[in-house]
């Protein structure tokens, strides 16, 4: 079964870069929209497995964005990204939780 990962997010690098790594992959599908009011849209139409949401957009529309998400839609998976701006991705995870 194929999952559809709705992606919220400004950048459009960024955009690009996930959707080359799930393109890498059989069962996932990428939906991706820059504003939330745009996702609530994409949701309802009940074709959204999880939701991947930067936290730059939430900053720009206002953390209560991503609370209002949640609260919408309690059973939906919503894992909050957040970009990094050098190095590479592992230098954005906490040393404890670093596991190279």
């Amino acid at each position: 079964m194929i999952k559809n990962v709705l992606f919220i997010n400004k950048d459009k690098e960024v955009q690009e870069k996930v959707k080359d790594i799930l393109a890498q992959q059989d069962d996932y599908s990428l939906i991706i929209t820059d504003t939330t009011e745009e996702a609530y849209k994409i949701i309802d139409k009940g074709n959204v497995n999880f939701v991947l949401f930067d936290v730059d957009v939430a900053l720009g529309e206002g953390v209560n964005k991503l609370l209002e998400m949640k609260e919408r839609y309690p059973d939906l998976p919503i894992v909050t990204t957040t970009p990094v701006k050098s190095g590479e991705p592992q230098d954005a995870i906490a040393p404890e939780y670093n596991r190279k």
